[in-house]
């Protein structure tokens, strides 16, 4: 292929990726592989002209040189049609077998550009431009056909920074909890915490979970994360739970990725188990976009939880991707308004119709509903008003060391 590169006609380079091609593997056996992988060549070929040129780099990515007079945006429209379509084709299982079964998948792509001699002038830098464009579009839920620019190699630069500090940071334990308060609204009670994150280096410097975090959900890093906050919280916590007769709520953030995948649930039990811990006083927190990512997988995680004890809130409500009418099914315990929501609900009719109508919903759906980032007693009063449950907010405390949780638990046993 590189000959092409050579020629020093400008030139478009797309890279195609076959993202689900193991799923795909894991459902119709090896075998069947390439049958899958040739279909979808033939189909790539059949989108572009003469003049432009097709390989096979791996085994699930392709690339399309394509010819400087080219329609290239037609073409790659037309291949990513690929995805709308099942595409059904009839294989054996057994090599040996002459029984054949029919079977039906569908295609999920990525396409990666770059063009010559606009965004690099030689064949490796040309091929890395468009690896990093490619590693964009695999990130993306829509709009997976992503050229090279320059700020995608700086997003791809502050990605790796970020992945080389949540490594250390988990090696070298840079890590820590803070603890989020949270009360009744009625009575200023104690429920519970939400844990938080945080970061601090050698030097002392704090770094951001709005650096890290949003890179950690791009990567398996993410899962890490959410191990080690659940390991540790559960650890300290258990402290506080020995001076209180009363339930005090642990609340640990867990990703989508997280909740959709196979076998958390048995991870949390067992993590649970080993620590002799009250399953009744963890609370996982989970977005609306964990039922978007697997949905049947994310519900049978959550009610294997649910039979054990635990607690399941729902964060970021009324941020999200849900329907009413999903999520008056959802096996939730708590509804969480998001502070976005909160923010001048004193100043906005729209805000407190808003918020008012999401506690009713909860209650109708017999759950709890908690309002995040309150910061001022008008704002009290206007949830008050609502019947809202719980607070938690810097009207009543900003998030807490370990040693302070631990004190305030201490003094709600009193």
């Amino acid at each position: 292929m590189e000959d092409k590169f050579l020629i020093g006609k400008p030139f478009t380079l797309a890279c195609i990726e076959i993202m689900n091609f193991k799923n795909i593997n894991g459902m119709v056996g090896i075998q069947a592989g390439d049958l899958i992988l040739k279909k979808a060549s033939g189909f790539f070929k059949g989108c572009i002209t003469d003049e432009d040129r097709l390989y096979r780099m791996t085994g699930v990515t392709f690339m399309i040189v394509f010819d400087e007079n080219s329609d290239v945006e037609t073409s790659l429209k037309k291949i990513m049609e690929l995805e709308k379509k099942q595409v059904d084709f009839v294989y054996s299982k057994d090599p040996e077998n002459s029984v054949q079964e029919e079977q039906t998948v569908c295609y999920k792509l990525a396409i990666g550009i770059s063009k010559f001699p606009d965004d690099a002038k030689d064949f490796t830098t040309i091929i890395r431009h468009v690896d990093i464009a490619l590693a964009h579009a695999q990130n993306q839920t829509e709009n997976k056909v992503i050229t090279y620019n320059e700020e995608l190699e700086k997003e791809q630069q502050k990605q790796a920074e970020a992945d080389r500090l949540i490594t250390e940071s988990l090696e070298k334990d840079w890590f820590y909890l803070m603890y989020q308060p949270q009360f009744t609204l009625e009575e200023k009670k104690l429920r519970g915490f939400e844990t938080l994150i945080r970061c601090k280096k050698p030097d002392g410097s704090i770094v951001s979970p709005a650096f890290f975090i949003p890179a950690a959900e791009k990567s398996n890093l993410i899962l890490k994360i959410d191990d080690y906050v659940l390991k540790r919280a559960i650890n300290e916590s258990k402290k506080m739970l020995e001076k209180t007769q009363e339930l005090c709520t642990i609340s640990v953030n867990i990703s989508a990725k997280n909740i959709s995948s196979e076998g958390f649930a048995e991870k949390v039990i067992d993590l649970i188990e080993k620590a002799n811990f009250q399953p009744e006083c963890l609370e996982i927190e989970i977005t609306e976009y964990s039922f978007v990512e697997s949905l049947e997988v994310t519900v049978e995680n959550i009610n294997k939880l649910r039979a054990h004890g635990v607690q399941i809130a729902l964060d970021d409500f009324g941020t999200g991707y849900t329907s009413i009418a999903q999520v008056m099914n959802l096996p939730v315990n708590l509804l969480k308004i998001d502070k976005s929501l909160i923010d001048e609900i004193e100043s906005s009719q729209k805000k407190r119709n808003l918020v008012n109508s999401i506690i009713s919903m909860g209650h109708i759906m017999n759950c709890e509903v908690i309002s995040e980032g309150v910061e001022n007693e008008q704002q009290l009063d206007i949830l008050r008003t609502y019947d809202c449950d719980f607070i938690q907010g810097y009207v009543w405390s900003k998030p807490i060391e370990y040693n302070a949780a631990l004190e305030l638990s201490h003094d709600k046993a009193k």
